[in-house]
C-alpha cells in the first residue's frame, strides 16, 4: 500500500475568519487611536499657537507700556521740577515782605505832605519791620517835614515809628534822617 500524504483542508481548517475579525478590530482600534492622537496633537498645536500669539501680544503691550512710561518719565521729571518751583514760590511768598504796597503808601504820604524830602532807601522785612532814610537839602525843609511825620494821617500807617539817626552834611546842606518802625498790616 501506498501511503499518500494528502492534506485535508476541509477537516483540519483553521478558523481564519476569527483571526481576520481580530485583525479587523485591531485595525479599527489603531485607526481610532490614530485619529484620537491626531486630534490631540492638532488641539495641542492649536493651543500652543494661541498661547504663543497671546504671549507675543502681551510682549508688545509690555513694550508699548514701557515706551509710554519712558515718555512719561520726562513729563514726570518736568512735573516734579514744577512742583519744586511751586514749593519754592510758596516758601518765598511766606517770607515775602510784600514791599510794593508799603512803598507806595510811604511815598504817597511823603509826597502829599512835603516835596522837600526824598526817600533815599527803604527796607521792609516779612514782619513789616522797616527802616527808611529821608534826605533833605536844607535844615528848614527838614523841620517842615516833621509836621508831616508827626501828623496822625502819617502815623496811622505805622504800629511804631522812631527816629534812630540824624546826619548833617557840610555847610548845613544834605540832612539825613533815619527812621525805624513797623507798618500796620494793609488789608
Amino acid at each position: 500500500m501506498k501511503k499518500t500524504r494528502k492534506i485535508n483542508l476541509l477537516v483540519n481548517k483553521t478558523d481564519y475568519g476569527k483571526i481576520d475579525r481580530y485583525f479587523k478590530y485591531l485595525r479599527r482600534g489603531v485607526l481610532i487611536l490614530t485619529i484620537l492622537l491626531f486630534i490631540f496633537v492638532v488641539s495641542f498645536l492649536y493651543l500652543h499657537f494661541n498661547q504663543t500669539l497671546r504671549l507675543q501680544s502681551l510682549i508688545k503691550e509690555q513694550q508699548n507700556s514701557l515706551n509710554i512710561l519712558n515718555e512719561q518719565r520726562d513729563n514726570e521729571v518736568k512735573l516734579i521740577y514744577a512742583a519744586n518751583k511751586v514749593k519754592t514760590l510758596d516758601k518765598f511768598l511766606l517770607e515775602d515782605a510784600n514791599f510794593y504796597p508799603y512803598y507806595n503808601l510811604l511815598v504817597g504820604n511823603l509826597s502829599a505832605g512835603t516835596e522837600s524830602g526824598q526817600l533815599s532807601s527803604l527796607t521792609i522785612d516779612k514782619d513789616r519791620e522797616s527802616e527808611f532814610i529821608l534826605v533833605f537839602s536844607s535844615f528848614d525843609k527838614m523841620l517842615s517835614s516833621f509836621k508831616l511825620i508827626e501828623s496822625p494821617e502819617f502815623l496811622k500807617n505805622f504800629e511804631t515809628l522812631s527816629l534812630t539817626d540824624f546826619l548833617s552834611g557840610s555847610n548845613n546842606q544834605n540832612f539825613q534822617l533815619t527812621f525805624e518802625g513797623k507798618f500796620k498790616k494793609i488789608r
